[in-house]
């Protein structure tokens, strides 16, 4: 039966995984983890900000760390 269906179908060698269909599932996850924490940060700054005397060293701390991984995120956006 198995010879039959090989002679009565043109099948297609398999080719595996392209390099893009590898990528596109951890680009999505890294994208995930960078709108998580861009989140997450944004509530830290926030946060600090309703104390009423926010250390201004954390504030900026927040503030950089949240600006390095905008710039990361649009780096991966505009990558793929």
């Amino acid at each position: 039966m198995i010879c039959v269906y090989g002679e009565q179908v043109a099948l297609k060698l398999w080719q595996g995984n392209t390099k893009m269909k590898i990528e596109c599932p951890q680009i999505v996850r890294a994208l995930s983890v960078d709108t998580k924490q861009t989140t997450m940060l944004k509530n830290k700054i926030y946060g600090e900000a309703v104390l009423g005397a926010p250390s201004k060293a954390i504030v900026s701390s927040l503030k950089r760390s949240l600006k390095k991984l905008i710039k990361e995120r649009k780096t991966l956006e505009e990558k793929y």
